[in-house]
């Protein structure tokens, strides 16, 4: 098992309680339900670990974002976006390439121009809230 105090923590936030819950399904797509803790793994997805390391990556992320930024309704699609473009660099950092043997690679074709224009700030962030500002800013103006 790798030691996970050598891995950055990228959330200073506890985990919503609750059980989670992973549901097989045969549709190729991974729809998560905020309410009830649950989401849906396609059977074929080759790497089901990291699949489901993104899944629950949205769990944190909205909790975390609504008590931060409860103005921001967590409905609108730029706050959908936004969680998807920070799983996507989470995934990719290589820290998390070690315990999954494989980096979160295909993103969104249309969040592709979002990721490359707020990579430069990811990797040289001084705080989370900050970076999520800048990442709704960029959203919004695409």
């Amino acid at each position: 098992m790798a030691d996970l105090g050598n891995y950055p923590k990228v959330f200073d936030h506890p985990w919503p309680k609750g059980l989670y819950v992973s549901y097989l399904s045969v549709f190729p797509c991974g729809p998560r339900f905020l309410e009830n803790k649950t989401f849906q793994v396609f059977y074929l997805t080759k790497n089901i670990s990291l699949n489901t390391a993104h899944e629950l990556l949205h769990f944190l992320f909205y909790d975390y974002f609504e008590k931060k930024f409860p103005e921001i309704s967590l409905t609108e699609e730029k706050v959908w976006i936004l969680s998807e473009v920070l799983n996507f660099l989470i995934l990719d950092l290589p820290e998390f390439h070690a315990i999954f043997g494989a980096s979160h690679s295909h993103p969104y074709p249309n969040h592709i121009s979002i990721i490359e224009n707020l990579k430069p700030e990811w990797e040289n962030r001084k705080d989370l809230n900050s970076f999520l500002k800048s990442g709704l800013e960029v959203i919004e103006k695409k």
